[in-house]
């Protein structure tokens, strides 16, 4: 019986991760658990200390979901960070909107930290 090369087994791992992000979203269902899982996943491809989500949705302060959950001393800072990472590569010449990010969190706003 013949083994495969190690990349061969990498990649076939890499399916599988992918693979399972595919089920996990297809559902529209408690997204925020499912988008945390797919986070979780995420980690599995790429070695990182913390992955993060940046939503932006029309009208709606920006919100992040992070795995692990950053602690509430540094949430401001992660999403100030994913929103001048956005700025940097969103097609548009525009800077984000202040108070679409939250600077000033309100009632039900939500922000994060990013600790380098």
């Amino acid at each position: 019986m013949t083994q495969q090369p190690p990349l061969a087994h990498a990649a076939e791992a890499m399916a599988r991760v992918l693979a399972d992000i595919a089920y996990v979203l297809a559902s529209a269902e408690d997204v925020e658990t499912r988008v945390r899982y797919v986070l979780e996943l995420l980690r599995g491809l790429v070695p990182c200390e913390q992955c993060a989500l940046l939503q932006t949705l029309p009208n709606l302060p920006y919100q992040v979901l992070a795995v692990p959950e950053p602690p509430p001393a540094g949430q401001t800072s992660l999403r100030l960070f994913l929103t001048h990472l956005l700025a940097q590569v969103a097609e548009s010449p525009d800077p984000p909107d202040l108070q679409a990010v939250g600077t000033a969190p309100g009632p039900g706003t939500r922000t994060w930290q990013c600790r380098w």
